[in-house]
């Protein structure tokens, strides 16, 4: 889905138009429900391994990232990057068992600091 841009030949994804509404008003409780889903679908990836279930989880993860890198929030885009990769191991049936889980949390616990 595309919307155009004051009738200018130039279009904006929906998910960019969507990332710069989240970046301008930082973790609000939106936020905050974009992490509970991530860290919902992160841990059902970690357990289950499913392909399907952690790519809807590592899309989660770079969408935090870039909305972290957008707020210079690096402590926070660094972890999500971490997330992402915990993910795309568990995908591949390589976890990193507990670790990903506690990385998880950081996750949590940091970018809603900011």
């Amino acid at each position: 889905m595309l919307i155009a841009l004051n009738g200018c030949r130039g279009k904006i994804s929906l998910l960019t138009f969507v990332l710069m509404q989240v970046s301008s008003v930082g973790f609000s409780v939106a936020g905050e429900t974009q992490l509970a889903a991530l860290d919902e679908m992160a841990r059902k990836c970690f357990r289950l391994r499913q392909v399907n279930i952690c790519r809807l989880a590592l899309k989660r993860a770079e969408t935090l990232q870039r909305v972290a890198a957008m707020k210079k929030n690096y402590s926070c885009q660094t972890l999500a990057l971490g997330l992402g990769a915990d993910l795309i191991m568990s995908q591949h049936r390589e976890g990193r068992g507990d670790a990903a889980f506690q990385l998880l949390e950081d996750v949590n616990r940091t970018c809603l600091e900011h």
